[in-house]
C-alpha cells in the first residue's frame, strides 16, 4: 500500500544535495552551480538569489520579497539592487539563465526545466 509506496519513492530522490533541473545543477553542499556543464563562480550573494529562486520555482516573486529574503528586512538598499543581481547571475549561468523569467512591473519567476 501507501508504505511501499513511500518506501520506493524515496530511493527515486536524490538525497546527495543536488538539485538538478534541466542544464543547471545546483550542489548545496559544496555550495555551487553548474551551468551547461561548466561549473559557475558566484558571489556569496548571487548564490543565496540562485538558491531563492530554487526553492520558490514557478512562483513570481516580487522584488521587495526577494530583497527581503536574501538581503534581510535590515537592508536599507534600492529595489535596482535586486535586478542587478539578477543580471549578473542571469550572465554567469548563461544557456540556464533563461530559467530566470522577469515578470513585467513586478519581479522574477524562477521557471524550472520543462519535463
Amino acid at each position: 500500500g501507501a508504505r511501499v509506496r513511500a518506501i520506493g519513492e524515496r530511493r527515486h530522490r536524490r538525497d546527495d544535495g543536488v538539485y538538478q533541473s534541466g542544464d543547471l545543477s545546483i550542489n548545496v553542499v559544496r555550495r555551487e552551480a553548474c551551468g551547461a556543464g561548466k561549473t559557475v563562480d558566484l558571489t556569496p550573494k548571487e548564490y543565496e538569489l540562485l538558491i531563492y529562486f530554487k526553492n520558490n520555482q514557478n512562483i513570481a516573486a516580487s522584488r521587495e520579497n526577494i530583497l527581503n529574503a536574501v538581503w534581510g528586512y535590515d537592508y536599507f538598499g534600492d529595489l535596482r539592487t535586486v535586478d542587478t543581481h539578477v543580471k549578473k547571475l542571469r550572465a554567469k549561468l548563461g544557456i540556464c539563465g533563461k530559467m530566470i523569467e522577469t515578470v513585467r512591473g513586478f519581479g522574477y519567476r524562477f521557471e524550472g526545466a520543462k519535463s
